[in-house]
């Protein structure tokens, strides 16, 4: 998982988990109480990082932006659809001006 900040990041919780940082990190700290999760996913900084974490972690899955994937992956579908695919749902959305 790309740490905090990343559009990346805030795409997949909004879009797939359908909540927030606050909300996320809630949820795991509520499931390692309860014994429901043993750790929290791995945080990692760049695209990079990701790719070669999957690479080299059996059953590991991360998310990096389409064009980032390479051959070392396997790009996974997301309602029967690839990145680039007409109405593919997940977007980044660019961040607002302050």
């Amino acid at each position: 998982m790309l740490e905090p900040g990343k559009q990346e990041r805030q795409a997949v919780l909004t879009q797939i988990y359908r909540m927030d940082d606050k909300d996320f990190n809630k949820h795991f700290l509520q499931g390692m109480f309860t014994g429901e999760i043993h750790a929290a996913p791995k945080t990692l900084a760049t695209s990079t990082e990701v790719l070669k974490f999957v690479l080299n972690v059996p059953g590991a899955i991360g998310y990096v932006r389409g064009a980032e994937a390479d051959e070392s992956v396997k790009i996974i579908h997301v309602d029967s659809r690839l990145p680039g695919d007409k109405d593919y749902s997940i977007r980044l959305h660019p961040k607002s001006a302050k």
